[in-house]
């Protein structure tokens, strides 16, 4: 009986292995158009005002508690930012420098920035059901992301938004840029 149970067992492993060794011979005979067809690029939903509208004034109380100046909202930076979120969401990456090479400084300039000292930081978040708190907060407990939130030499910031339904990025992009009321 023992040696009737042993032989069954060996008999359902090799079914087993014949089974997978099939599975992974199919899989190598497919063709290579079905096997490497790129990720189709989602469909972006608009970007919410309102909630871009929660990160700037959660990111200036911030400021305001620890007694630092606001940062003004600047439209260049938005462009930046809202570029940068269109990207991490469209292309579902985690990066701040491209795939072309460009940096947030690159693209904050192009989007017309014009500096008057060092540029840019970027903060970002991308996951599911994140929320405008949620990302600040997280911003907030990094050691790496924090240094922007609080910097004392920016004096501008833009906010990015951008989702496919499922995943959504709030970018920040920095900067410093010159008083427009100060004579240079």
């Amino acid at each position: 009986m023992r040696f009737r149970t042993t032989i069954m067992m060996m008999a359902g492993l090799l079914m087993l292995a014949l089974l997978l060794a099939s599975g992974a011979l199919l899989a190598q005979d497919a063709p290579d158009a079905i096997v490497s067809q790129p990720t189709p690029t989602p469909e972006l939903l608009p970007p919410d005002i309102d909630l871009m509208r929660e990160v700037y004034t959660r990111l200036n109380n911030h400021r305001l508690r620890i007694g630092l100046h606001p940062y003004r909202w600047n439209a260049a930076l938005s462009i930046a930012a809202q570029e940068q979120a269109e990207y991490l969401v469209g292309r579902r990456v985690r990066l701040h420098f491209r795939a072309d090479g460009s940096s947030p400084s690159q693209r904050a300039i192009a989007a017309g920035f014009p500096p008057a000292g060092w540029c840019c930081g970027e903060n970002f978040y991308r996951s599911t059901d994140v929320t405008p708190s949620f990302a600040v907060s997280w911003w907030l407990g990094s050691i790496n992301h924090v240094g922007n939130m609080v910097n004392r030499t920016f004096t501008d910031v833009g906010v990015g938004m951008s989702s496919d339904g499922y995943t959504t990025a709030y970018v920040l992009v920095f900067g410093e840029m010159a008083d427009p009321n100060q004579d240079g």
